[in-house]
């Protein structure tokens, strides 16, 4: 006559277990109850063996895929006032990956993969914000694929958070995607059209793509090992206005044949972008790879005549180089 637990309900019960998939509304895994898998509708439950103590009992379900569902349980016993039995449920709850795991990141263009640079030196992956692809795989706590994650409604997915790793004390760029992962099927994902914004090596944390998986909210996957190097995907080259010096001190001219110089020195202002033209401010220090050694092909002519170069310094100091550690 009052709301409490039943202490005489003692001893071995047969119950039958079912479980009701929410979201998605369909799957290929069933809950286990104590290691026995149980039906996915009243129906077709079977009778398991369950001991209670003093009204209560212990029991252990486990269930290897991702979405919401409810346990639904019966002692389907007749009681006088009960002619369906004693019933009970969960109620709905979420079951969220235990982890992501990236692998086959490599160039979308040319399939080339990715090298793991681990220095400034390390060999080249991509220019910054040119696409990459990577696989993700959704795991259940055993390291089995949970086939139904990215068939909820509306259709949950994984995002990519970046992490530096060099320049140590470099700006951390973004990762972007216009489509990012594909259907998942089986738990399994690729997407083809990742780009970080960024110069450097970076690693790469898998991550519910709206950070709330279906109310239960984020998680977080297995890091990936190191990604890159990556490099700027191009140049834009400013120049100012130089200005040739009179070399007679006479006379505002030079004499023919006469050496000359500049009173206003020529300037190139080199930014170093990734694709689409934002600036990658981590191309300095180490990742700053502008030298004498690398600007070839230069070369000196006049309009007419011949030009006399032999006072031009020497390319392997000319120009003066400096980085401004801002990626210009």
């Amino acid at each position: 006559s009052q709301c409490g637990i039943i202490e005489a309900y003692s001893g071995a019960k047969s119950l039958k277990f079912w479980s009701t998939y929410i979201n998605p509304g369909t799957g290929t895994r069933q809950v286990t109850i104590n290691g026995t898998s149980i039906a996915t509708a009243e129906g077709a439950s079977a009778f398991q063996a369950v001991t209670f103590t003093n009204g209560q009992a212990v029991v252990t379900a486990k269930y290897k895929d991702a979405g919401s569902l409810a346990i639904s349980m019966k002692d389907q016993v007749a009681h006088p006032d009960l002619p369906n039995g004693i019933r009970g449920g969960t109620g709905a709850f979420v079951s969220v990956p235990a982890t992501f795991q990236i692998t086959g990141i490599q160039r979308t263009d040319n399939g080339a993969a990715n090298p793991a640079a681990t220095t400034a030196a390390g060999a080249v992956f991509l220019p910054a914000g040119r696409p990459f692809t990577a696989t993700v795989t959704a795991l259940d706590a055993e390291g089995s694929a949970t086939p139904n994650f990215g068939k909820e409604t509306p259709a949950e997915s994984v995002r990519l958070a970046p992490n530096l790793v060099l320049p140590a004390a470099g700006t951390l760029g973004t990762t972007t995607s216009t489509t990012g992962f594909a259907s998942f099927t089986n738990g399994v994902s690729t997407g083809t059209d990742f780009a970080y914004s960024e110069v450097g090596i970076i690693t790469l944390t898998p991550r519910i793509a709206d950070g709330n998986y279906l109310g239960a909210g984020d998680g977080a996957g297995t890091t990936t090992g190191n990604v890159g190097r990556l490099i700027p995907n191009d140049f834009l080259v400013a120049t100012n206005t130089p200005l040739f010096l009179t070399a007679c001190s006479a006379g505002t001219y030079t004499y023919i044949g006469q050496p000359f110089g500049y009173s206003v020195a020529p300037v190139f202002t080199v930014t170093a972008r990734a694709f689409g033209g934002s600036t990658t401010r981590n191309y300095t220090g180490a990742f700053f790879k502008i030298t004498n050694t690398t600007l070839t092909g230069r070369s000196y002519t006049a309009t007419t005549g011949t030009l006399d170069t032999s006072g031009v310094p020497a390319t392997t100091t000319d120009p003066t180089i400096v980085g401004l550690a801002n990626g210009t």
